[in-house]
């Protein structure tokens, strides 16, 4: 009995390497650069559930293929890297990671939905390595099953729900994080500082008087 029922397992063993595209968002890019981290743990992350029926789901590349996006529709410079730098010229450091993935299948819930939650810790420095954020992002994706031939694809497609929502919330939501909301203000007055210190430094250029020539014809009086 024992080994039918691991073999019944074995036979339910579900392995989804998650794939798909993300549409081009389209917003105001802030005027900021940017270094974004990619560590190995995050872009070779993959979830495995042994409760029950086993089940993988890797979105360690895609979810690099979603924040590559979303950083370069955000940000008005980003560049890529997968170890943290000790010194950046840049304004921003970005370190993406995932702190939990959830899914729940219809054989859980006796529902005939598959769902995908993902929650992003989005530690945020600046250009010397100084905290500027911790920001906890989470995401959800659901898929009815009536609409695809699979336990895979229902996994893929709820995991691209879920990456796009997490997409869309980092571009709603990321200026409006308290801590780097003030982060850009802070950012903002010093620009406005420097401009006003330029423009007061520069020393005034009068006009000289202009020459008058006399004529030779009279005034004229407006009465």
């Amino acid at each position: 009995m024992i080994l039918w029922s691991a073999l019944i397992l074995t036979s339910c063993a579900t392995h989804v390497e998650v794939s798909g595209t993300f549409p081009t968002p389209l917003n105001k890019q802030l005027p900021i650069s940017s270094v974004v981290v990619f560590d190995q743990a995050f872009s070779s992350y993959r979830f495995e559930n042994t409760d029950g029926r086993e089940v993988s789901i890797a979105v360690g590349q895609t979810q690099v293929d979603l924040f590559t996006a979303i950083t370069k529709s955000v940000f008005e410079s980003a560049t890529f890297t997968n170890t943290m730098p000790t010194a950046a010229d840049t304004d921003l450091i970005l370190v993406p990671r995932v702190e939990e993935v959830q899914i729940s299948m219809p054989y859980q819930t006796k529902l005939n939905v598959f769902e995908v939650w993902i929650k992003y810790n989005l530690q945020v420095f600046d250009h010397n390595g100084e905290a500027v954020a911790d920001w906890i992002m989470s995401a959800y994706g659901k898929t009815p099953t009536k609409f695809l031939k699979s336990d895979s694809k229902a996994l893929n497609q709820a995991a691209i729900v879920a990456l796009r929502d997490a997409g869309a919330h980092f571009i709603i939501a990321f200026d409006r994080v308290p801590e780097i909301r003030q982060w850009l203000d802070n950012k903002n007055g010093q620009a406005r500082l420097s401009t006003d210190t330029l423009s007061q430094s520069k020393p005034s250029q009068a006009r000289p008087p202009e020459n008058k020539t006399p004529s030779d014809k009279p005034e004229a009086t407006t009465l």
